[in-house]
Order: structure tokens, then C-alpha cells, then sequence
């Protein structure tokens, strides 16, 4: 009797051991799968501030020109464009916005996506920076995507 007690006790040992293991490699990749989250987050948020480091240099350099400075003098009080808040604006009213915004300010149209994800934010930007080079460099397809 007492060897088939202990030959019960090492199974369900056995059988105990097996489903801590488990548990922890469950915990271990939860926690892989959460740090990937965070660095892909802080990625995302890298290069969004790369980008409007950029636009603010180029935005600089711009200011800088005497003939840019005298076409600007006229807009030194124009309003700014606000971020894109997805819980608060329609996305397709915030691109109409955005591509009056572009006009007024007389950018290029070839640079508008560019200038656009600097505006940005949450489900957008990340939809932004998972298309292929090529398509997150035209607006037209930016914004059908978005």
C-alpha cells in the first residue's frame, strides 16, 4: 500500500511541478510579449519627435530667408494646426482641415504626408508608420489609409 501512496504522491509532484512550469513560461512570455509592446511604443514615439524636430529645423531655416520672412510677414499671427484627437475629430473633417492648412501655408504637395504625421497621433500614427515607404511618402494614399 504505502508504495502505491508515494507512487501517487510523486505523480501528482510530478504532475504539480509540470503546471508551475507551464505557469511560468506562460508569465515569461506575457512579460516578452508586454516589453515588445513597450519598445515598439517608444519607437512609434521616437520617431514622431524626429519627425517634428525636422519639421521645426526646417521650419527655422525657412524663417530665416529674407524672402520667406517677407511672404510670412503677413501670417506671424495665423493660427497653428492642432494634433489630431481621435476620441474628438472626425478623421475626414481633420484631413479637409489639414489640407486647407497645407495650402494656406503654401507647402508642397508632395511633402504633405510628411506633414501630416507630425499631426498625428494614437491609431493614426501607428497606422502611419506600418505602411511601406513608399505609400506613407504620398499623401493621397496616406490619407485613404488613415
Amino acid at each position: 500500500m504505502k508504495g502505491r501512496q508515494k507512487g501517487k504522491q510523486r505523480e501528482t509532484e510530478a504532475e504539480t511541478k509540470k503546471l508551475e512550469v507551464e505557469a511560468e513560461d506562460k508569465r515569461i512570455e506575457a512579460q516578452r510579449a508586454q516589453t515588445e509592446l513597450e519598445l515598439q511604443r517608444r519607437t512609434l514615439e521616437m520617431n514622431h519627435e524626429k519627425e517634428m524636430k525636422a519639421l521645426d529645423l526646417q521650419k527655422q531655416q525657412q524663417a530665416s530667408t529674407p524672402e520667406t520672412n517677407q511672404s510670412n510677414s503677413s501670417r506671424a499671427s495665423a493660427p497653428k494646426l492642432p494634433f489630431l484627437n481621435e476620441s474628438r475629430d472626425d478623421l475626414d473633417a481633420y484631413l479637409e482641415r489639414f489640407e486647407r492648412f497645407a495650402t494656406f501655408q503654401n507647402w508642397p504637395q508632395d511633402e504633405w504626408a510628411t506633414y501630416l504625421s507630425a499631426f498625428l497621433t494614437r491609431k493614426a500614427l501607428e497606422t502611419y508608420y506600418r505602411m511601406p515607404s513608399q505609400t506613407a511618402g504620398t499623401y493621397k494614399h496616406v490619407k485613404q489609409l488613415c
